[in-house]
């Protein structure tokens, strides 16, 4: 992975996170059920 694309990662999850206001931990459990 390039660092463009680890930050394009970052941004977007943090961008979700805002969004959703869970924690990393929920969008998890989120993604798997």
């Amino acid at each position: 992975k390039s660092l463009i694309d680890e930050y394009i990662y970052f941004y977007n999850h943090e961008r979700l996170q805002l969004k959703t206001k869970l924690t990393p931990l929920e969008k998890r459990n989120q993604f798997v059920s």
